[in-house]
């Protein structure tokens, strides 16, 4: 007998949750590239390493109950919505970025990309806006599939930002200006609130608003977050490998 059900696990909130999305730059590019030779189980390989740091760190760091994640293939969307949702966001998207830079330099090199004209690279957007998830299960044959259903313009948004980093030669992690409202509103200390002070030197911000073509009349403020920001945030929050 085949069931299928679902329950509401997060309702929406207008600024009650908190998302990051990071996306494998020329994947599928690279993929076509070495997919009839011995370095595509090497590029699996590297992949299965990415998915379990995902999950590793996500679940030694999160409550199950307060966020939910779907892999994109190459990438993943995560939302979380605990009481301080907005560094938590950034916390695990800073795992992700850790695993990155410290690894997908060596992985291009061990695919022979590094004097192709495509190699690997990636880019990170975060934001903080309304979301609705519904957790599923799906029973049949003895087998059970759970999944969660994000819905929200959380998710919009956080997607289109994530892919306006390839504008940005020298930042691939974005945040919206709603997100520095939520992130200064739940910090917990004034030297964090303080990285997104007007004046910080470790913020880029976009010159006006722009059309990031989730419906937001008038368009969004973008900020890039610099290595600096990243590190004082790490200190100051306590976030390390």
């Amino acid at each position: 007998m085949n069931t299928f059900s679902y329950k509401p696990i997060h309702n929406q909130d207008e600024s009650g949750s908190s998302a990051f999305l990071f996306d494998l730059r020329n994947s599928t590019k690279v993929t076509r590239m070495i997919s009839w030779d011995k370095r595509l189980p090497k590029h699996i390989e590297f992949m299965m390493k990415l998915h379990e740091h995902v999950y590793r760190t996500l679940y030694k760091n999160c409550d199950p109950s307060e966020f939910a994640f779907n892999d994109t293939g190459d990438g993943y969307l995560c939302v979380f919505w605990d009481k301080f949702h907005a560094l938590t966001a950034l916390r695990q998207a800073i795992y992700v970025q850790q695993f990155l830079d410290k690894n997908l330099q060596l992985h291009n090199k061990t695919l022979d990309l590094q004097d192709s004209p495509v190699s690997l690279s990636y880019g990170i957007g975060i934001h903080s806006g309304g979301s609705t998830i519904n957790r599923t299960s799906y029973d049949s044959r003895n087998k059970s599939i759970e999944k969660d259903f994000i819905f929200g313009i959380v998710v919009n948004t956080v997607a289109r930002l994530e892919s306006f980093t390839k504008n940005y030669t020298e930042c691939n992690f974005l945040v919206t200006g709603n997100y520095k409202d939520v992130f200064r509103n739940q910090a917990p200390s004034d030297s964090l609130k303080s990285l997104f002070e007007d004046n910080s030197p470790h913020l880029r911000h976009s010159l006006a608003r722009v059309n990031l073509n989730d419906g937001k009349k008038g368009g969004h403020i973008v900020y890039g977050l610099t290595q600096d920001f990243i590190r004082l945030f790490t200190e100051r929050f306590k976030v390390g490998p």
